[in-house]
């Protein structure tokens, strides 16, 4: 939408490498405010889909 974000928070967990294959991120929008917008994301791999991290972010929009 062209908006400027600034980072709040972001918590990653590595669960796993990403090995012999690339990787893949998927990202949501959880809840979003007038000024805050809380984001989900995983990482996983593109030819297993095994989970190998997951992220929580905060911005302020």
């Amino acid at each position: 939408e062209g908006r400027s974000m600034v980072t709040i928070s972001m918590d990653v967990q590595y669960l796993s490498a990403v090995k012999d294959e690339d990787a893949v991120c998927e990202g949501w929008i959880e809840k979003r405010g007038r000024s805050i917008c809380f984001c989900r994301a995983e990482v996983r791999g593109a030819e297993s889909g095994r989970l190998c991290a997951t992220a929580n972010l905060v911005y302020k929009v």
